[in-house]
C-alpha cells in the first residue's frame, strides 16, 4: 500500500501524485490518499486569509484510489511533520539528506526535511507493506521512467466550459504561449515573500522577446492569480490575452498545457503546465531560481527549459 499525504495546492499535488503513482507502480501497490494533515490544519490556521488547498486530484484521470479515514491520517501525518521540522535546517546539507533519505525509504518512510526545495535523492527499496509518502519532490527525476504514464493521468477530465472550449480551439490553431505571473501568498505571506521573488518585468519582456524571434506571430496567454495587478503595471510590447474567466486552477492549468510555448514562474502550477503539454518543439523558459534561500538546487528544472539567471538579466 502506498499511503500519500496530500500537502499545499495544486502544482504540489500533482507532484505528489506522480511520486506516489511511481511507487505504485514500481511495488504494484495501491494508492491510499490522506486528505487530512497537520501541515493542512497548520496552514489553514497561520494563513487564513489564503484559505486552506483542498483536494483537487479529483478532476484528473488519476487511478482508482482508496482515502484514509480523516482522524486516523491526521493522526499518521504528524510524526513525517515533525520529522521534516526537526531536519529543516539541514537542508543545505546534501550529503545528510541523501542519506537519510536511503535510510528512511528502506523503512517505508519517504519523508524528509522541506522535500519541497531539496531536490532530488534516490530511494531505497522496501519490504515494508505500507509505504507512506509525504513530501512533494519536485523533480521529474522521481518519475521520469513513466513520464507517459504520468502525463495521461495527470491530464484534467472534467467537463470543459464552451468558453474554455472556444479558448482552447484558438490556442491550437496559433502561436500560443502562456505566460504566468505569480502573486498571491508570494506578495501577501510574509515569510513566502522571504524566500519566493517575484519575476520581474525584465524577465518576461525579454522572454517574450526571445520566443517572439523564433516564433511566428505569437499570441501570449496571461495567466495569474492577480490580472488586475497585471492589466495596471506591465506594459507589454507583444500581442497579449489575459485569461481573466474566473476558472478554478485545474481549468487553467488545462488551458495552459494546450498552448504551445511556455514562460513560466517560480511556481510548480506552471512547471505542470509546460510539462503537460503534447507539444514537441515547445519552447519552455524558467527563472533560474526557484527559492532564494536554496539557490544552489537545481533538481526541479527540466532538460527542455531555458533557464534565465534573474540576478544577471541573462539567458543561460
Amino acid at each position: 500500500m502506498i499511503k500519500l499525504d496530500i500537502l499545499c495546492g495544486l502544482g504540489n499535488q500533482l507532484f505528489e501524485y506522480a511520486y506516489a503513482r511511481t511507487l505504485s507502480l514500481e511495488y504494484n501497490e495501491p494508492i491510499v490518499i490522506n486528505k487530512m494533515t497537520v501541515l493542512t490544519l497548520l496552514n489553514k490556521f497561520k494563513y487564513p486569509k489564503m484559505g486552506s488547498a483542498s483536494y483537487q486530484l479529483k478532476y484528473f484521470n488519476i487511478v482508482q484510489c482508496m482515502f484514509q479515514n480523516s482522524l486516523i491520517g491526521f493522526i499518521q501525518s504528524i510524526f513525517p511533520f515533525l520529522h521534516a521540522y526537526l531536519h529543516r535546517k539541514k537542508t543545505n546539507d546534501r550529503k545528510y539528506l541523501a542519506n537519510l533519505f536511503l535510510k528512511m525509504s528502506a523503512k517505508g518512510k519517504y519523508y524528509f526535511a522541506d522535500s519541497a526545495m531539496a531536490g532530488y535523492f534516490p530511494h531505497s527499496t522496501t519490504k515494508k507493506k505500507i509505504k507512506h509518502v509525504h513530501g512533494i519532490w519536485c523533480s521529474d527525476k522521481y518519475f521520469y521512467k513513466y513520464s507517459d504514464i504520468i502525463k495521461k493521468e495527470l491530464k484534467v477530465i472534467s467537463p470543459l466550459s464552451e468558453q474554455n472550449k472556444d479558448l482552447i480551439g484558438e490556442m491550437q490553431n496559433c502561436s500560443s504561449v502562456a505566460v504566468h505571473f505569480r502573486r498571491g501568498d508570494y506578495v501577501n505571506i510574509k515569510d513566502v515573500a522571504l524566500s519566493y521573488n517575484i519575476c520581474d518585468e525584465a524577465y518576461y519582456k525579454k522572454s517574450m522577446h526571445y520566443i517572439a524571434e523564433r516564433t511566428e506571430n505569437p499570441i501570449f496567454y496571461i495567466f495569474s492569480d492577480d490580472i488586475p495587478w497585471i492589466q495596471n503595471n506591465i506594459k507589454f510590447e507583444h500581442t497579449v490575452k489575459f485569461i481573466d474567466n474566473n476558472n478554478p486552477g485545474h481549468e487553467d492549468l488545462r488551458l495552459m498545457y494546450n498552448c504551445k510555448h511556455f514562460i513560466t514562474a517560480n511556481s510548480t502550477f506552471s512547471w505542470w503546465g509546460s510539462y503537460l503539454s503534447d507539444n514537441p518543439e515547445k519552447i519552455v523558459i524558467s527563472p533560474n531560481i526557484y527559492n532564494m534561500l536554496y539557490p544552489d538546487i537545481k533538481d526541479i528544472f527540466r532538460d527542455d527549459m531555458i533557464l534565465y539567471d534573474i540576478r544577471n538579466q541573462i539567458f543561460l
